[in-house]
């Protein structure tokens, strides 16, 4: 079986991020991000989204190597 992404299924990131929106159901479920960005402005966001989760005790630490 297929599935098919609706428009009405779609949610940006900046309401999952704020938790306007609740993001993945599951494991199983597929996240899509489409960056129309200029890549410094991407890093620059994720310096800034890092360091709010450091604040507010948000996140975990991963071992990514």
């Amino acid at each position: 079986m297929v599935a098919v992404a609706r428009w009405e299924g779609i949610v940006e990131l900046h309401s999952i991020v704020t938790g306007a929106a609740r993001g993945r159901n599951s494991e199983e479920g597929i996240t899509l991000f489409k960056s129309n960005g200029i890549a410094l402005w991407d890093v620059a966001v994720a310096g800034y989204v890092y360091r709010q989760a450091l604040e507010n005790g948000r996140g975990r630490k991963m071992e990514l190597w």
